[in-house]
């Protein structure tokens, strides 16, 4: 890694919500790899939730980070476990477009095995994904379940069982 920047963005799924964002200027490292690496030395409150890969972080004439030329940064389960495994039955499908509205990700950056929080999940956005859950399969699904299960597999093997 040569170089790297870490902007607080608002969320656009949360009124008055922040989310850090790291962007990165890579040599011969891969995106995936670096920010497991950075990330896992720090306390989760500190730990970027959304990256991207940049050729150079474009300065200010102050010779300040440029953060609105900064392009928009994925969070880091979107930019690695999407080609991972594709959702298998009705219920992961169903789930795996539950994530991808509850997180404001395209489907295709939703796997059936993505975790929801390295998708760029918390508190806020878990209560959203369980409201669309619950609006389609009733209480089956608490946001204790969600946080222990995680990813969309896990969630559907759950509803399968419980439904």
């Amino acid at each position: 890694m040569r170089f790297a920047a870490a902007v607080a963005q608002r969320d656009p799924q949360v009124d008055g919500a922040y989310r850090l964002a790291a962007y990165l200027v890579l040599e011969g490292a891969g995106l995936a790899s670096v920010a497991t690496e950075a990330g896992a030395a720090l306390p989760d409150f500190l730990r970027p939730t959304h990256y991207a890969q940049v050729d150079t972080i474009p300065l200010t004439v102050n010779g300040k980070a440029d953060t609105k030329a900064l392009p928009e940064a994925k969070p880091l389960g979107a930019l690695t476990t999407a080609a991972e495994r594709g959702p298998e039955t009705a219920t992961e499908t169903a789930v795996c477009a539950f994530f991808a509205e509850a997180l404001d990700l395209d489907d295709d950056e939703v796997s059936a095995v993505g975790d929801f929080v390295s998708l760029g999940g918390h508190s806020m956005l878990a209560v959203r994904l369980i409201g669309l859950l619950r609006r389609e399969y009733g209480p089956v699904v608490t946001i204790r379940d969600l946080f222990t299960l995680r990813t969309p597999e896990a969630i559907a093997r759950h509803l399968d069982d419980n439904s």
